[in-house]
């Protein structure tokens, strides 16, 4: 190897030129040369990285053509079902239901599925309730929420009102479905009017039965022909106890009080009182229907009440059960009927020096049966 400058022999690993002190630069050292492509080790590995990038470059275009043909093949797809299924919306429902569940398959929108069901039910809602109902529910499960209780209320009651003349139990559980996704006006008194369709078949069999369901349909509907309905019920229970069960007789007719006056429950008393007295007794007070020594609500004073304490029981009752507890602590009334009414209870003792005071559940269920008062 020759120096280039002053051209003198120098061995490869000199960096300068022994015979005149210059640089010996990396340039002159010579490339190695591969045997194989007689060309230098440089040049090989420059032309290996550049097909190494042009291989990726290549590949990542074509993914991205596939993906890019994929994404609007699925589009155009999804686009073309939906299309079709919209068309048979409303005249082939099996049909429209097959393009539809493509086209989900495809995008996830559940918007075509939803319409082709509602579309569905809607038509079906008198005609086959029961079916209408099933798919709300699929419409309802694709929506994610409850958007359709309205109509699936609507189809229950429909189905319902088909049955109340023939099958009173099936059409019970039918409205009360209806109340479960729609609670509407129309839903309670389709219920009432229920109840008394089963009251009166299961009066014979099972009156107990029929009481229950009238004091549940009591309070949806506080009408006096709810009201009365239940007297007559409770009524025709303790006559049919009378003859065997005095005393449980009269309970029961106490109980018939709280939904209110009746010129029957005034005679039924009277007859008792007088055959308790062709045997020598005093016609009993009723311990159900006053609580314990002749209360309306006997712990009216140390147990807050809530509604269903409260919500059978008739407007006259709830007066006398909120002055009940006035009349624990001896208030002297200023209306001559509470006062004789309390005058009439051997647990009352009058107090003039009274202050008004009440203890905290006493306030509590002083309001709350006026709050009961107020919905009548």
């Amino acid at each position: 190897m020759k120096c280039r400058h002053c051209e003198k022999e120098i061995t490869n690993n000199d960096k300068f030129c022994v015979h005149c002190g210059a640089t010996i630069e990396k340039e002159n050292k010579p490339k190695e040369i591969n045997p194989k492509t007689n060309k230098t080790k440089t040049s090989t590995s420059k032309e290996n990285k550049r097909f190494s990038k042009g291989m990726i470059t290549g590949i990542t275009v074509l993914c991205l053509c596939v993906l890019i043909v994929g994404f609007f093949r699925t589009q155009f797809l999804s686009f073309t079902y939906t299309k079709l299924a919209q068309r048979q919306i409303g005249k082939d429902f099996d049909t429209a239901l097959k393009y539809g569940e493509k086209a989900y398959a495809l995008n996830h929108d559940s918007e075509i599925l939803e319409n082709i069901y509602v579309n569905r039910a809607t038509g079906l809602v008198n005609k086959n309730p029961e079916q209408a109902v099933k798919y709300l529910k699929k419409a309802n499960e694709y929506t994610g929420s409850a958007t359709y209780n309205p109509l699936i209320a609507k189809a229950y009651l429909s189905d319902a009102k088909e049955k109340l003349e023939y099958d009173p139990d099936d059409a019970l559980e039918l409205v009360e479905e209806a109340i479960e996704y729609d609670k509407t006006k129309e839903a309670l008194e389709l219920y009432v009017k229920v109840c008394f369709a089963k009251a009166d078949q299961d009066e014979v069999e099972d009156i107990d039965q029929s009481i229950k369901l009238m004091k549940v349909a009591f309070k949806y509907d506080k009408s006096k022909k709810v009201r009365e309905k239940l007297v007559g019920l409770y009524l025709k229970k303790a006559e049919r106890i009378y003859d065997f069960d005095m005393q449980g007789a009269i309970e029961i007719v106490n109980k018939a009080k709280l939904y209110g006056k009746s010129s029957n429950i005034d005679a039924f008393l009277a007859n008792a009182n007088k055959d308790f007295y062709n045997i020598g007794l005093e016609i009993p007070t009723s311990s159900n229907w006053v609580g314990s020594n002749e209360y309306i609500i006997y712990d009216s004073a140390q147990r807050e009440l809530n509604d269903s304490d409260l919500s059978y029981m008739y407007e006259d009752i709830l007066r006398l059960a909120r002055n009940e507890i006035f009349a624990r602590h001896g208030y002297v009334f200023k209306s001559p009927e509470l006062q004789s009414y309390f005058d009439s209870k051997t647990w009352y003792n009058k107090n003039p020096s009274y202050d008004g005071y009440l203890n905290e559940i006493e306030k509590h269920n002083i309001e709350c049966i006026k709050a009961e008062e107020e919905r009548r």
